[in-house]
């Protein structure tokens, strides 16, 4: 998911987050005019993550409700002290954040997870889109030339070249 966003064109090309922390997506968030994607090549890992944290009291949940639809302002504040009693507040604001989530997953361990992510009526599963690729069964004669293309790579020397022609 990730090699083809690198192909695109700036900004799109620099949205991609994988593993994060709040202020690390906060500032991910201010360096990118509000937009992030996080990718997961296995998002069971990233609904289970989901899950522990919520069971911890953390808002993670809550969060990726928000940031849903591009609306969301997310607030920062920190607070350094500078002198023997004084302190130097620094606040930094995101509006109309947008952050999306992207993923695979196979259905086994997702229907696994469904039902404990369910149990919170807080929108957090109407905001996932699942779809999936249904099977189609080719005949040999379909896919012969693909095949006789892909004998003309040697494995090592692959490059990942685009055959248009098919």
């Amino acid at each position: 998911m990730e090699e083809p966003l690198k192909q695109l064109k700036p900004p799109a090309n620099s949205i991609v987050v994988h593993d994060f922390t709040r202020k690390g997506l906060f500032q991910h968030l201010v360096a990118h005019e509000g937009r992030a994607l996080l990718a997961h090549s296995e998002m069971s890992s990233f609904y289970e993550l989901i899950l522990k944290k919520q069971h911890e009291g953390s808002g993670e949940r809550q969060l990726f409700c928000r940031q849903y639809d591009g609306k969301a302002m997310w607030a920062s504040t920190t607070a350094s002290l500078t002198g023997k009693d004084s302190s130097q507040e620094k606040r930094e604001v995101v509006e109309k954040s947008a952050l999306a989530l992207g993923g695979f997953t196979q259905p086994a361990p997702f229907l696994q997870l469904f039902k404990p992510l369910a149990k919170i009526k807080d929108g957090f599963l109407d905001r996932i889109l699942i779809c999936f690729v249904k099977p189609f069964l080719l005949h040999e004669e379909d896919i012969e030339e693909w095949g006789n293309k892909l004998d003309e790579f040697k494995l090592q020397g692959f490059k990942g070249t685009v055959i248009t022609s098919v």
